[in-house]
């Protein structure tokens, strides 16, 4: 009996102990197998996690080269392989069901975060902790640093992880967090194997020639128009990425100054300034870019290319920019002032003192220079540029008028001292060139509460020309208008109200004609 007592707690107490491993599924498979990845040639890969928010890993490739555009796959092991060993939807794969994470460069990490729960067979909602997650990670990804969708495809590793029950990135459909360095990693190779494409490309980009002229050189710098029509490259281009070579804002566009072997270089800054909609997509039947010409570039028949990027490619606001209204965020992507002479888009709340000078008080700033004096019979000058400028000479800007008295802006000296000014009059019922004496109506039906771009250009001989909307109307002065050949900027009303999104001066073109701009075929 002192027997068993002594030795019936010590059995009584194993059991309770192998109970509970049983019940905490020490015994089973699933709970034998730790979290792991093996990496294929040319990869590491590992730390997966296995969340309610998809799968967590951290790669890396050392192939010796940048892999541009990379973009992730993970697939279960229940995913189906087509031939070339890829998965039989891989040759479908869009911005739905994967996961950018930019550019890997040799020996690099970036740690990913895939949650595509309609591809890859990978659940996340309602996952029992503990459950266990096996399959693949695929990457596709470009060689060249500009390019219309990966061309490059491979299998990083086969990963193993089980369900953890906490939640360590943000909830959604495809929360991504990528952090990349350049610290050194170990493969298992130094050649990544890739399988090409089943797209139709066989270019690094898809690009077009944009031949400029005929004209004399341009002076330099120089701001080239150039109008496409983004409509026209709807199903033009193929790839995982769609088949229309345009992006949702057209952010994926670029140009540059030479092409060799598919591969573009010479990058030309660009802005768009909008299109006939509200906002500019795909569907747009024309949208305005203006490029700055740096040098080298004159015409005539001088020869750019414009580059469709990958659709996830997005205006970087250096490069390639866009005018500041049009973005979702005010002036989020706007570059004006890389490409044009002069320009401000007059953001935020304060008054750029490097560009400007405050001389009236009936003005704010606020996403815009916003005209504030109802009914004031008294004509004011509110700002002054700190720059001078001098004939020939062509400023635009681009203003919202409201009502009230007018408003506009004045150059190469005030009205009433040697300038000209070009403004919207709404009792006119529309523009006015004025000299200080001599008024040039403009009488049509251009209305308030109306978006318009106005272009003034002051030549040498003392004519004052007046384009709204580019050509729509016309206004012209006889030579000997004006009397200053040189002078500052000045913005200002008489009584208005309204908005300047923006004002910028640039190069008076040869002769007074831009240079024409046509376009290639698609290549």
């Amino acid at each position: 009996m002192e027997y068993l007592m002594t030795y019936g707690w010590a059995i009584l107490i194993i059991s309770i102990a192998v109970g509970v491993l049983f019940a905490l599924g020490l015994f089973n498979g699933a709970a034998a197998t730790s979290n792991g990845c093996s990496p294929q040639p040319g990869f590491t890969c590992s730390n997966p996690v296995y969340t309610p928010n998809g799968i967590t890993a951290t790669i890396s490739q050392d192939s010796g080269q940048n892999y541009y555009d990379a973009w992730i796959f993970v697939a279960s092991e229940a995913e189906n392989i087509g031939p070339g060993g890829l998965p039989v939807n891989f040759s479908e794969l869009n911005t739905v069901n994967m996961t950018l994470i930019g550019t890997i460069p040799p020996s690099g990490t970036v740690t990913f975060n895939f949650n595509h729960t309609a591809a890859g067979g990978i659940p996340t909602a309602n996952i029992p902790v503990g459950t266990e997650f096996t399959g693949y990670i695929w990457i596709a990804y470009c060689l060249s640093p500009v390019c219309s969708g990966p061309t490059n495809f491979a299998k990083v590793g086969s990963i193993s992880a089980k369900e953890t029950g906490v939640s360590t990135f943000t909830s959604g459909g495809s929360a991504t967090t990528s952090s990349i360095t350049t610290s050194s990693s170990t493969t298992s190779s130094s050649t990544t194997t890739s399988s090409s494409t089943t797209s139709t490309s066989t270019t690094s980009v898809y690009y077009v020639a944009v031949t400029l002229g005929p004209s004399s050189a341009t002076p330099t710098p120089f701001q080239q128009n150039i109008t496409i029509d983004p409509s026209s490259y709807s199903g033009q281009c193929s790839g995982l990425l769609g088949s229309s070579c345009v992006s949702g804002d057209l952010g994926n566009i670029r140009f540059y100054s030479s092409m060799s072997g598919n591969v573009p270089s010479g990058p030309l800054d660009s802005w768009l300034e909008g299109c006939p909609e509200t906002s500019c997509s795909p569907s747009s039947s024309q949208a305005l870019f203006w490029v700055n010409l740096p040098g080298g570039e004159s015409a005539p028949n001088t020869v750019i290319y414009m580059v469709f990027n990958s659709l996830s490619t997005e205006f970087d606001g250096s490069v390639a920019g866009e005018a500041p209204q049009i973005s979702n965020s005010y002036g989020q992507y706007d570059n004006g002032a890389d490409v044009f002479n002069f320009y401000d888009n007059f953001a935020g709340i304060n008054l750029n003192t490097n560009k400007w000078s405050s001389i009236g008080s009936g003005y704010s700033i606020n996403n815009g220079f916003k005209f504030e004096s109802p009914g004031s019979a008294q004509d004011n000058n509110y700002i002054e540029s700190t720059s001078s400028f001098s004939a020939p000479i062509i400023t635009e800007a681009y203003i919202y008028p409201t009502n009230g008295g007018w408003i506009g802006f004045s150059q190469l000296g005030t009205y009433t001292n040697g300038g000209v000014l070009f403004y919207f009059f709404p009792s006119q019922n529309g523009w006015e060139v004025y000299d200080g004496s001599t008024e040039l109506y403009h009488t049509g039906n251009d209305a308030e509460d109306t978006y318009y771009t106005l272009t003034s250009q002051m030549l040498s001989n003392g004519e004052a020309i007046l384009n709204v909307n580019y050509n729509l109307v016309t206004i012209t002065s006889s030579t000997g208008y004006y009397a200053n050949t040189n002078g500052n900027l000045y913005v200002g009303d008489n009584g208005g109200t309204g908005t300047m999104y923006w004002l910028r001066v640039r190069q008076y073109p040869p002769g007074g004609v831009m240079p024409s701009a046509s376009s290639g075929t698609l290549q």
